[in-house]
Formats: C-alpha cells, sequence, structure tokens
C-alpha cells in the first residue's frame, strides 16, 4: 500500500516473462528480422505509468467539491461522473464505489473547518478517500470565445494513515482550447461539459497507464 505521494517502481518483469514464452513461435513464425520487431513492442509499452497504482480491486469513495465546500454545484456533479466512469474503464472494471449520496453526505456531516477525510472513508468503509475540489472555474475568454480555465487540486486519504494524503497533485492552470472556441459552436452549458470532461481524464490518469499520445492531441479536441 502507498504511503507517499513519490513511490519508487521497479521495471516489470511480466513483460519478459510474456516474450520468453512467445519466443519459439515467433521465431518460428516470423523469421529474425520480424522477431526483433516483435520483441521491442513485447518489452516496450509506450505508456506513461500510473502515479498512484494501488486502486485496482479497492472500494473507494469520490467527493468532489465546487470552491471547497459544495458537492451539489453542476461542475462538481460533472467532474465527478466523468471522473469515475474513466476509472472503472481503464481499470478494467476491478474498482467499486461507495454511493455517491452517501459519501457527499458523510462530507457534509464533518465540521465545516477541519473535515477529517480518515472518519469519512471508516464511515464508508472504504480503502480511499479521493477528494477533488475545483475553484475559480472560468469558461470565458472575453465575449466571443470559451477558454476554460481553473484551479483543481486532487487529494488521496488512507482511511488508516490518518488525515494526511497519501497522494496529491495540482491540477490548476489546464486552459483548454488554447486558442479559444466561438460561442456560436456550441452552449456554454455543453462547453462546461466537454471541458470538466478532459479536466476529469487529466485526474483519472493519475490511476492508470495512459498513452501520451492523448495528450498531443488534446488540444485540438472540440464538441
Amino acid at each position: 500500500m502507498l504511503t507517499t505521494s513519490e513511490r519508487p517502481r521497479g521495471r516489470s518483469v511480466v513483460p519478459y516473462i510474456v516474450a520468453l514464452a512467445l519466443l519459439p513461435g515467433l521465431i518460428a513464425s516470423t523469421g529474425c528480422t520480424n522477431l526483433i520487431k516483435s520483441l521491442v513492442v513485447l518489452l516496450h509499452d509506450p505508456r506513461t505509468p500510473a502515479e498512484f497504482d494501488d486502486l485496482k480491486n479497492k472500494r473507494i469513495a469520490v467527493i468532489t467539491t465546487s470552491e471547497g465546500s459544495s458537492t451539489s454545484d453542476a461542475s462538481a456533479i460533472v467532474m465527478t461522473q466523468h471522473f469515475k466512469n474513466f476509472l472503472t474503464n481503464n481499470l478494467k472494471k476491478k474498482i467499486t464505489f461507495a454511493s455517491q449520496e452517501d459519501a457527499n453526505r458523510a462530507f457534509h456531516d464533518q465540521p465545516l473547518e477541519g473535515r477529517n477525510y480518515a472518519d469519512i472513508g471508516r464511515q464508508l468503509e472504504v480503502d480511499y478517500v479521493i477528494a477533488i475540489d475545483i475553484s475559480n472555474l472560468k469558461l470565458k475568454d472575453g465575449p466571443t470565445l470559451y477558454q476554460g480555465n481553473c484551479d483543481c487540486k486532487l487529494a488521496v486519504y488512507d482511511p488508516e494513515q490518518g488525515n494526511r494524503p497519501v497522494f496529491n497533485k495540482d491540477l490548476s492552470g489546464f486552459i483548454h482550447p488554447g486558442m479559444g472556441k466561438p460561442i456560436t459552436d456550441c452552449s456554454e452549458a455543453q462547453f462546461q461539459g466537454h471541458y470538466l470532461g478532459l479536466l476529469a481524464w487529466k485526474a483519472a490518469r493519475m490511476f492508470y497507464k495512459w498513452d501520451p499520445v492523448e495528450e498531443a492531441v488534446l488540444d485540438a479536441t472540440a464538441i
């Protein structure tokens, strides 16, 4: 179980074992030149590794707030939905979530000043609580262009280790799209959902391997 945001990672031996197991078949079917190419693919995973890789087969609670307190704001609700979907799809459903209603209620039952996420986690009987806060959300750059920008912080709490995060990430300053988008292209609600979906993807990928090619085309995406 992780205890800090910086966890040393060793190179997995699994790809090498797989490659050795497939070696006889590859030699018989591909020849030497193609064999080398096949081994390169097997042994080199181009995906960026997870920064926190301990969510598989775990039960978690996700609490998203707007401006540090509201869980019922539209931005918090949309962010939560997208974030949970990305985790479910990319962790191959090897993850379960506490009821969102129960998670939000447990959050609001805590004192306004000094909320204890370890207590929330124990109350919900989860392995981790993931807290996300969105603040200073802006959706426009001038009167004619949409451009999303906000402050966003993510923290992971292990109920067994107290009310200090075992992992945290500052996702503030995500500006999208870089050149803006004409407000005539879609409604503000549509653009907000689009921007928060991309922000949720950036947050969720902290927990699984992801392809950097996706980052390269991120600013080109459109509704």
